[in-house]
């Protein structure tokens, strides 16, 4: 169990895009450093942080709210969520920013179901589009 909980923190590290996993109980269970000091770099700690919290942080209400409520949808169902077009305002900094990202059912370590959710800034594409 030890063994396999280390690989998995060495490929969440080594995923050149921004990931990180959320528990059961919808609580940040892992990130990589790209995530920490990149997307998250207002939510201190993330890790251990639960799901509605950091993004409530991150997003105003209303598309928080939507960003939990995918997360527990693929969570309860297994059904995998794709979001190509997210452009949003930021909560926490005077900025609009774009993200491609995708939520997948996972099993975590303790055998509980979790959800992996890879993304892509995609910010600064949006103007060329």
């Amino acid at each position: 169990l030890r063994a396999s909980e280390e690989r998995l923190r060495a490929i969440v590290e080594q995923c050149p895009f921004g990931i990180y996993l959320v528990d059961a109980d919808l609580r940040i269970a892992l990130m990589n450093r790209g995530s920490e000091e990149g997307a998250f770099a207002n939510v201190r700690p993330a890790v251990g942080r639960p799901l509605d919290e950091a993004m409530r942080t991150l997003w105003p209400e209303p598309v928080a709210a939507e960003i939990v409520r995918q997360f527990r949808g693929t969570l309860e169902s297994g059904a995998p969520y794709y979001s190509k077009d997210f452009v949003n305002p930021r909560a926490d900094k005077d900025a609009v920013e774009g993200y491609e990202w995708e939520l997948h059912r996972v099993v975590m370590a303790d055998g509980r179901p979790g959800v992996a959710c890879y993304y892509y800034d995609s910010t600064k594409l949006r103007p060329a589009e």
